[in-house]
């Protein structure tokens, strides 16, 4: 302890005089860390504020499907906002991206922005990336680009569009500002103000809300036994024991893979809810009429000891 007081006693100054050097680097270096920030964040503003002010986004807004947009300060908001969402993923910026996603879209696909990187960002931009985009359709109040995003020529020296990764991209308007969907979904149709429901038997069926991509659809259904029995949804989902009619009379089917037979179960004196996903892709020429569950087991444990001469089954209809 002697030999330590004495070492410092001896050399105080220079010690001092390192502490402070040292302090003084960590500072320095903690300044520069907070200008590069900030400079990078002016430098993504002022390049999204140019493009906003000198792109002219008129072909991007004559729909290839059906629609378009006439509204010049329309179509320079929309393009705007799709250009600085897909600049954040190209200049690698996900939280600005995240950002400008709808609150819909985040609860559905993507709840933080981990799990945005880990399932968009980074399946998509991996490299150093160009893009380009189209509107797809505008009907109403659904506006649907398509965007594609391909290899940047300069860092690949390969200069071809031919392969590229697409996505459709919605934009929503959401508390008086534009935000967007991404990955296919286009709109979330909520039943809570104007229930849809179907009663029979001591069964009902509640859609709460349909979630349309544009590939599929998604019901979100409350199942509300009142028996005494466990009942079962269908005893042949896989061959239109559960479907969804349009308004032009077709029938799509659920998707059989993604459910096993106890999904469908609903204990007695209990409700569940379940997600339904049906290959109905999305069109704005054509309308979902309604939801039908055509053979519903009134008595599943009945149901499983004599399956092939089983024939106590009841069906309800959904009107949407």
């Amino acid at each position: 302890m002697n030999n330590l007081t004495r070492y410092y006693n001896q050399n105080r100054k220079t010690i001092w005089l390192v502490i402070v050097l040292v302090a003084f680097l960590l500072v320095v270096i903690q300044l520069f860390n907070n200008f590069y920030k900030r400079q990078n964040q002016v430098n993504n503003e002022q390049s999204n504020t140019q493009i906003s002010q000198e792109k002219d986004y008129s072909n991007e807004s004559q729909a290839m499907v059906q629609g378009s947009i006439t509204s010049k300060d329309r179509q320079e908001e929309y393009g705007a906002l799709l250009d600085e969402f897909l600049n954040y993923c190209v200049e690698g910026n996900p939280n600005g991206a995240y950002s400008l996603l709808s609150n819909n879209c985040k609860e559905k696909l993507y709840p933080s922005l981990q799990s945005f990187e880990t399932n968009y960002y980074s399946t998509k931009f991996d490299s150093k990336k160009n893009y380009d985009f189209q509107l797809w359709s505008s009907v109403d109040n659904a506006h649907i680009y398509l965007v594609r995003i391909y290899d940047d020529m300069l860092s690949t020296g390969i200069a071809s569009t031919q392969d590229y990764i697409q996505d459709y991209l919605s934009i929503v308007e959401e508390d008086n500002v534009y935000r967007l969907n991404i990955s296919g979904y286009v709109i979330t149709t909520d039943f809570s103000n104007r229930q849809r429901a179907g009663e029979a038997d001591d069964i009902k069926v509640v859609v709460n809300s349909i979630d349309s991509y544009m590939d599929y659809e998604i019901y979100n259904i409350t199942v509300q036994n009142y028996s005494e029995n466990r009942i079962l949804l269908s005893s042949d989902y896989s061959n239109e024991g559960i479907m969804v009619k349009d308004d032009k009379g077709n029938n799509f089917d659920i998707n059989s893979i993604e459910i096993n037979e106890e999904d469908l179960i609903v204990n007695a004196k209990q409700s569940k809810e379940l997600n339904l996903r049906f290959l109905r892709s999305y069109s704005t020429a054509t309308e979902s009429d309604e939801i039908v569950f055509n053979n519903i087991v009134k008595n599943y444990d009945d149901f499983v000891n004599n399956r092939d001469e089983y024939k106590d089954t009841i069906q309800i209809k959904v009107d949407l």
